[in-house]
């Protein structure tokens, strides 16, 4: 069965908004993996997220519309983009448009490094993009209320 896209940003939507009423939090941002990050790079597109951190993620030409929170990109030295320069034009064009991004791209590693139940885990780089990613979360202006669930989770 195929992705219902519209949905699944629905979806992610609705979850903001929940969080937002469910804890009083005031920035709400997104964390995903592949097609979770590809989804939540999406969703900022509508305003509707403080911050994104994505793994092995970007948005291609034709998806691409303003996103004004922080995004940071944690990618694979090794991946199928389509084309292969996606992610560097989508880095471009969110500095051209003003949006703060910070882009990691990890040495001798493939789609999924972070992932422990794959082959292409690499336990080093995925223990450094974490920090990253945590370290965002705590000093910018990554949402608060992902901020527990950062620090809580880890890589292995």
């Amino acid at each position: 069965r195929a992705l219902d896209t519209g949905r699944a940003r629905a979806r992610l939507g609705t979850a903001a908004d929940e969080l937002r009423g469910r804890t009083g939090a005031r920035r709400v941002g997104a964390l995903g993996f592949s097609m979770g990050g590809w989804l939540a790079l999406l969703e900022a597109t509508t305003g509707k997220l403080d911050a994104v951190a994505a793994y092995y993620a970007a948005l291609g030409e034709r998806e691409r519309a303003p996103i004004r929170c922080p995004v940071l990109l944690q990618l694979a030295e090794v991946d199928e983009w389509d084309p292969p320069d996606t992610p560097e034009r989508f880095v471009a064009e969110l500095r051209a448009a003003g949006t703060v991004v910070e882009s990691h791209t990890w040495a001798g590693t493939e789609h999924s490094f972070a992932n422990l139940d794959v082959p292409f885990h690499a336990p080093a780089p995925a223990a450094e993009a974490w920090s990253v990613t945590v370290a965002l979360a705590c000093t910018s202006s990554m949402a608060s209320s992902i901020r527990c669930l950062l620090a809580r989770t880890r890589t292995g």
